[in-house]
């Protein structure tokens, strides 16, 4: 394999693995709110889910806010054209290889065109540069960003595939990148939270080698 060809190999690879980092953090928003959501969970578990952040709010506030931040600049990066760990570069890179996914490409924004306006909009307006008279804003939904995420593992898929010699890349649509390893994660945080709390109500001591 040639240098210049090496250069877009390390490319692909550093933006697919973006796109990992940008799954677990859409999963850990979506764990956030349903984890609250009185209509995704039990009645019982959803309250005792909001008693347990309503005590730990701080955290629970500042971490939701984070991740929100994260998951729409972590995506909205892969599709500005200035920044070099983008779509559109690893794309114009390919070319020079003679691969074109130009019309993939375009196909992707019609499709999730929706959503990639919703991110847009949340970033200009909100987490990069916030309008006096935005309080909050929208971000897509789970579904919307997941689909998306998918779309953009087949694109580079692709070009990995369509290099000489063919790459490919670890993208589990049943684990959806880290998204089930985040999922599980924040479950047993939750628990281990609750556990916790149970103790403190039972007046248990528990030791600390060392605290914050």
């Amino acid at each position: 394999m040639h240098s210049s060809q090496d250069a877009l190999l390390n490319l692909w690879k550093k933006i697919f693995n973006q796109l990992h980092e940008a799954s677990a953090y859409a999963e850990l928003l979506s764990c956030s709110y349903l984890s609250r959501s009185k209509t995704h969970l039990d009645l019982k578990t959803a309250e005792r889910n909001i008693e347990l952040q309503k005590r730990h709010i701080y955290f629970f506030r500042i971490m939701e806010s984070g991740i929100a931040y994260a998951t729409v600049l972590s995506i909205t990066k892969l599709f500005e054209s200035k920044e070099r760990l983008s779509i559109l570069n690893v794309i114009n890179e390919a070319k020079k290889f003679k691969i074109d996914v130009t019309a993939d490409f375009e196909s992707l924004g019609k499709n999730h065109g929706k959503t990639l306006k919703q991110l847009k909009t949340a970033r200009d307006e909100f987490f990069a540069h916030r309008r006096k008279d935005l309080e909050k804003t929208n971000v897509p939904s789970r579904d919307d960003i997941f689909a998306l995420l998918h779309a953009i593992a087949e694109l580079l898929k692709k070009i990995g595939s369509s290099m000489s010699p063919g790459h490919g890349h670890t993208w589990d649509y049943e684990n959806e990148g880290f998204a089930r390893d985040t999922r599980m994660s924040f479950q047993l945080m939750i628990e281990n939270l609750y556990r916790g709390e149970q103790a403190r109500l039972a007046e248990i001591e528990i030791e600390y080698s060392k605290k914050l």
